[in-house]
């Protein structure tokens, strides 16, 4: 039992020294300017909401 809490010891600290010094997340990239994604702010539409009408104060 004492050899398990310490084989978990030892992988908790190997897990934190690989997310503090090798983690890398992937950055969202921007939205190319002038493109359909840019217009929306970067969120990609639902599913038909590209033919949807403009909602009232919206312009088209």
């Amino acid at each position: 039992m004492r050899i398990l809490l310490i084989l978990i010891n030892v992988a908790l600290l190997i897990a934190i020294v690989f997310v503090v010094f090798f983690w890398e997340p992937q950055f969202k990239e921007a939205p190319l300017p002038g493109t359909h994604d840019a217009r929306l702010g970067g969120d990609v539409p639902a599913a038909g909401a590209v033919d949807a009408p403009p909602r009232k104060g919206e312009s088209p």
